[in-house]
């Protein structure tokens, strides 16, 4: 009895108390029928106007909006405020505030890999090879890589000072930066070693097509070019009309993809009056290569036009549209899915590559073979990677240990043209390719490390006479020719 007496005590207490809030204020009169724009609309107001809480205007449409944004499980379409706006367009065409280098942090401090052009850096002075040893008074050793970012970048006219290390005298030296705008090329190219042109994509911005062109008609100059790479690994996308005019340069004519909108009409977009290259060529793409990257390598790949390269790439599929709001800010939606030239799905599937190689070097040295350069040269540094010539922002671990050298089996694989596979039974790491098979355990040139089999270099010249290996302080250089 005492429980149903507690229970309908409460009862009667709650209708009370829901009787005492409604009577609080007057109730409104019935409303007649509204549209979800007039119903949001009336809701916004009563909350800015009454609610206690004082909410500012702002804070409610970014709310409204997020919320609106979230019910559509979407995370391609987003909302940016006047600010962020901007920086998504900054980002679009890789400009950035800062005193405008591209470095790596080392042993020594900040390398300077490249001085951008009409940046403040160039301004000053500051030239590739320069080590950066203090940042605002900071030692560059003491402090994470982010922090050292920061300090280089911040608001524009602020002033950042540098101690560097000039990389022609060795003398330190203080140079004082006013941070500045500066633009980061969408497009650079080399000519590597064994003819093989080389040019890498970092977005597609809008300056991408012309630049692509420039690239590709100093290449054409080149008396040694036989061959063509293209990478556009870690390239999150960009512009469709960017990618259209990269991609005419490899195409004649035909859909570069079809897109679908939300009724199911379908559309193809179109490349006219395009060429063909008429040299083999190669796409490097990876796990980070997406939307605008996934058209291109896509169109390539259905069109026969270059061999893929590399791991499958991100799996982004849309096509998104960017509105200005007329408050400021604007909009990113969805507004298309799209299908490959031979109407393969993309979105969360992603291109598979030709020739699959996970690792940066392995796919590097697969593009080159593929594309039909038989000698192959690796430098392995503390800061890069140069193959044939040209710097790759990847690293390669290397480890000195008992007076040798030892590089990761999978590497030296690459080299070969062939594999690194685990022999449990004879503890050891086989290496298969160039003809030829050798496997190394711990009495003759193994090192396991963190699951890691490495290899030394000179263990593996010795077993593959194709390969010559040497190295210095800083590097080790790795050398293959299939002629032996």
């Amino acid at each position: 009895m005492k429980k149903l007496y507690v229970t309908g005590a409460w009862r009667r207490w709650s209708r009370l108390a829901a009787l005492t809030a409604a009577l609080a204020l007057p109730l409104p009169a019935f409303a007649a029928a509204a549209t979800p724009a007039e119903q949001l609309n009336e809701v916004f107001g009563y909350i800015e106007e009454l609610h206690v809480g004082g909410t500012s205007g702002e804070a409610l449409r970014d709310a409204a909006i997020q919320g609106m944004l979230d019910a559509l499980d979407d995370p391609y379409t987003q909302y940016y405020d006047e600010e962020t706006w901007q920086s998504l367009h900054d980002a679009y065409e890789q400009m950035m505030v800062g005193i405008g280098i591209q470095f790596a942090k080392t042993d020594e401090g900040l390398r300077i890999l490249r001085v951008y052009a009409d940046s403040a850096a160039e301004d000053a002075g500051l030239r590739a090879g320069d080590i950066v040893v203090r940042v605002g008074g900071k030692e560059v050793k003491a402090h994470p890589l982010e922090d050292l970012t920061n300090e280089l970048l911040g608001p524009e006219g602020s002033e950042a000072t540098l101690d560097v290390v000039d990389a022609a005298s060795s003398k330190t030296k203080t140079v004082v930066v006013t941070r500045r705008a500066f633009h980061i090329p969408s497009v650079t190219h080399t000519l590597m070693e064994g003819g093989a042109g080389y040019i890498r994509i970092d977005s597609f911005s809008s300056d991408t097509a012309p630049r692509f062109g420039e690239a590709i008609r100093a290449l054409a100059e080149e008396p040694s070019l036989r061959s063509l790479i293209v990478d556009v690994r870690g390239n999150p996308g960009g512009y469709l009309d960017a990618v259209k005019g990269v991609a005419s340069y490899f195409i004649e004519e035909g859909p570069l993809l079809h897109t679908t909108d939300r009724n199911g009409v379908e559309v193809a977009v179109e490349i006219e009056e395009g060429s063909e290259v008429g040299v083999p060529v190669a796409v490097l793409v990876d796990g980070n290569s997406a939307s605008a990257s996934e058209v291109f390598a896509g169109a390539m790949q259905d069109y026969g036009a270059g061999l893929i390269v590399g791991s499958k790439t991100y799996g982004k599929g849309s096509v998104q549209r960017l509105l200005p709001l007329q408050g400021g800010g604007g909009l990113k939606i969805t507004v298309e899915h799209y299908l490959t030239p031979k109407l393969h799905k993309v979105n969360g599937i992603g291109i598979t590559p030709d020739k699959l190689a996970s690792h940066p070097l392995d796919a590097t040295i697969t593009a080159l073979r593929e594309v039909g350069v038989s000698s192959v040269r690796a430098e392995l540094r503390t800061y890069e990677t140069a193959v044939n010539g040209a710097a790759f922002d990847h690293v390669v671990n290397v480890i000195r240990e008992g007076g040798r050298v030892y590089v990761p089996s999978q590497a030296l694989a690459a080299l070969t043209g062939g594999e690194a596979t685990w022999d449990g039974a004879a503890n050891a790491v086989r290496i298969d390719g160039g003809g030829r098979s050798a496997a190394f355990n711990a009495g003759t040139g193994l090192l396991l490390r963190d699951g890691t089999g490495y290899v030394d270099i000179g263990a593996f010249a010795r077993a593959f006479p194709q390969a010559k290996a040497s190295s210095s302080q800083d590097s080790v250089a790795l050398e293959w020719s299939d002629h032996g």
